[in-house]
């Protein structure tokens, strides 16, 4: 890792000393009004985005493990539960970078600005989540009542709500949980990039580490289950958070480049790691008894597999079979939000038809849940959510991908 990092971005002039705040964010505004500009985007990670909720995906369509008997089936669905790491991983990664990049170009982070761009991206779509999952059951007379988690997910505070109360078995809720977990992040983590800078961030995530390893041991071993109490814990999942943020200081105006063989020895050997942590760690299952042990060395294999599947597909040029990556990596906030619910759609239809229950008929359950996704996700992208993004683009310094 050497020179200079190959972006799609260019410097520009910091901002003007004694300019105001408002000032400030105007003369963002029309900085981004400029074609000249462009924009820090990276098609190989909305690939990566679209792989990570083929994870969740998985982990949420096939069958849970029975018993501790190895099955490939099994391993998959376990494993799949690692997707939301990945999707942390990035996150924090993309907006770590984002921010020193900001600084960089503007002299300060302008946390205001930062936190209407977090609301016009998040909130639209979530808010529609947990009111269609409050209302759904009413209307349907079916599934199960939220009122009780209505406020938490509200006040985004709904992993703890899971936590204490167990999986709401409600579709439009249950996702929302680590909707949860990374708002709570990044209500500190850009005022610690402002105040603190790389250093700052640096000692945090150093911090945060041996403490959410203490909470993966812990835990299990005063009794709390691995899922749902330790799987939707902040603190333990803080810890993909500051490794993708500390992978976005490292890596900040650095090159990188691996040869192809290297990609794919790393990718396999991520993958190896996020089945050892479902066979035979057993992470997450909760039938499947795991000591303490078995459960923290179960999340070190996340952190490790999670991490090597990142450095197997950062610079890499996407070929063009998987273009279609970079599209439902672009709406996945979408088909991660809507694919529960789509499933419970599915699943009754194929009851009805068939007389049994929809998982049994596993392929099209599959295909038709996978395909009804794709269609409202692309439609919310499309129709409810651009609006929003485009409105968030004004209060944008460093520009990423485009609406």
């Amino acid at each position: 890792m050497h020179g200079t990092l190959p972006v799609r971005t260019a410097s520009t002039p910091p901002e003007m000393p004694g300019l105001s705040s408002s000032s400030a964010d105007s003369a963002g505004s029309d900085r981004l009004s400029k074609p000249s500009i462009p924009r820090f985007y990276r098609p190989e990670l909305d690939a990566l985005r679209a792989f990570a909720f083929i994870l969740v995906f998985n982990h949420h369509i096939l069958g849970a493990p029975i018993d501790s008997t190895f099955r490939i089936s099994s391993v998959i669905q376990e494993s799949g539960a690692a997707g939301v790491c990945i999707f942390f991983m990035l996150s924090s990664f993309l907006i770590t970078e984002l921010l020193l990049r900001e600084k960089e170009r503007t002299g300060t982070i302008h946390i205001k600005n930062f936190y209407i761009r977090r609301v016009l991206r998040i909130q639209p779509l979530y808010l529609l989540a947990v009111g269609i999952a409050f209302f759904l059951p009413h209307v349907l007379h079916t599934g199960t009542f939220i009122g009780n988690q209505l406020a938490p997910y509200l006040l985004l505070c709904g992993n703890w709500a899971t936590a204490a109360h167990g999986w709401a078995r409600n579709p439009g809720l249950e996702p929302l949980w680590s909707i949860s977990v990374e708002e709570q992040f990044y209500l500190i983590w850009p005022a610690l990039a402002l105040y603190r800078g790389k250093k700052g961030m640096i000692y945090a995530s150093l911090f945060v580490l041996p403490v959410a390893w203490a909470v993966d041991y812990l835990l299990p071993m005063s009794g709390v289950a691995k899922s749902p109490a330790l799987w939707v814990n902040s603190v333990s999942q803080f810890q993909f958070f500051v490794i993708g943020a500390l992978l976005a200081i490292y890596l900040h105006h650095r090159s990188y480049r691996l040869a192809t063989g290297l990609r794919i020895v790393a990718f396999i050997s991520g993958m190896m790691l996020l089945a050892f942590a479902a066979f035979p760690l057993n992470f997450i299952d909760v039938k499947i008894p795991s000591t303490p042990m078995q459960v923290l060395l179960g999340y070190l294999c996340l952190d490790a597999g999670c991490l090597l599947i990142f450095f197997s597909v950062l610079g890499a040029e996407v070929p063009l079979i998987a273009r279609p990556l970079i599209y439902l990596g672009k709406i996945s906030y979408g088909l991660y939000i809507f694919h529960m619910l789509v499933r419970s759609v599915v699943g009754e239809a194929i009851g009805r038809v068939t007389h049994s229950v929809g998982h049994h008929q596993l392929l099209p359950f599959y295909l038709l849940t996978a395909a009804g996704s794709i269609v409202i996700a692309a439609a919310s992208y499309r129709f409810y959510e651009k609006p929003f993004l485009r409105l968030k683009d004004r209060f944008t310094f460093v520009p990423s991908r485009a609406a």
